[in-house]
């Protein structure tokens, strides 16, 4: 009982002394939970950690300060097993409401609305790149004839008229035929810089649109229960691989939007269905 795992607490790996292989030399490993980024450096650099994950920026900034590099090594590197972060758009119901994000083409117009080369370069100080799919570029089933979508708010604002969101007024934001306005909440977990600056971007480009969206902080641990409730509009996250070949139907297949499963975002394709069950009894070679 006093190695069990409390959400939101330090997770200790303890060493397995009945494991029939060759042991570990550590006798036990200890991920320490700092949620804030700015908190976590300050942690790792006053030696309460001996690696650490930072962000973007703090990665650039670092690495260019004097000495740094002479007591620590900094490893910057894309691999098989490097995850993408992402922007979820509820397309079911959420407190009983139909979201906007129902229709394909106001989905398809909020990408082009969204300058993700101008994020990289102005949140992430250039470290990423912008993810056409799920599917790492380190792998050998990246489709790589598949270009990202592009940043075009003209043909997303013709995507959106043409879903039914126009300027009825005159007043800069879009309404439906119904007269309510094209307003939606963008749920983030965290309050550091980072995610200040991300959620700001985003709210800045939809505005140009004719968009409203209203930020709602949460602490992390309030975020499970919103993904297993599907009681967000818009929200962001990120996946990490854990294998090199990850299996997609635990995302995206439409059996995994039930019981509160990981398509939390209830995205329902059955062309996507037929060719994930497809790739679960498929050899390649």
């Amino acid at each position: 009982p006093e190695n069990q795992w409390t959400l939101g607490q330090d997770l200790v790996l303890v060493r397995n002394e009945n494991y029939w292989g060759p042991r570990s030399p550590l006798d036990r490993l200890r991920f320490k939970v700092v949620v804030d980024g700015t908190s976590r450096l300050a942690s790792y650099q006053s030696d309460e950690g001996d690696m650490i994950t930072p962000t973007g920026p703090q990665f650039v900034k670092k690495t260019k300060e004097a000495g740094w590099d002479g007591r620590n090594q900094s490893l910057r590197w894309v691999n098989m097993r490097s995850g993408y972060s992402f922007i979820a758009w509820n397309q079911g119901r959420n407190n009983g409401r139909q979201t906007p994000f129902a229709d394909k083409r106001v989905r398809q117009a909020m990408t082009l609305c969204l300058n993700r080369e101008q994020m990289i370069k102005d949140i992430w100080e250039g470290v990423g790149s912008i993810a056409q799919g799920p599917v790492n570029p380190e792998s050998p089933v990246f489709a790589a004839e598949i270009d990202p979508w592009p940043f075009d708010p003209a043909r997303g604002a013709a995507l959106l008229a043409e879903a039914g969101w126009k300027d009825r007024n005159g007043d800069g934001i879009l309404e439906n035929e119904k007269g309510e306005r094209f307003e939606f909440e963008f749920t983030r977990a965290g309050s550091d810089e980072l995610s200040e600056r991300l959620s700001t971007f985003i709210k800045d480009s939809y505005a140009k649109v004719g968009i409203v969206m209203q930020v709602k902080p949460i602490d992390w641990a309030a975020m499970a229960d919103i993904l297993k409730g599907r009681t967000f509009d818009a929200l962001t996250m990120a996946w990490s691989a854990s294998a090199p070949e990850s299996d997609p139907r635990q995302i995206f297949h439409s059996e995994s939007i039930k019981e509160g499963g990981d398509n939390f975002a209830q995205w329902n394709c059955p062309a996507a269905d037929k060719a994930i069950d497809g790739i679960r009894s498929t050899l390649a070679f």
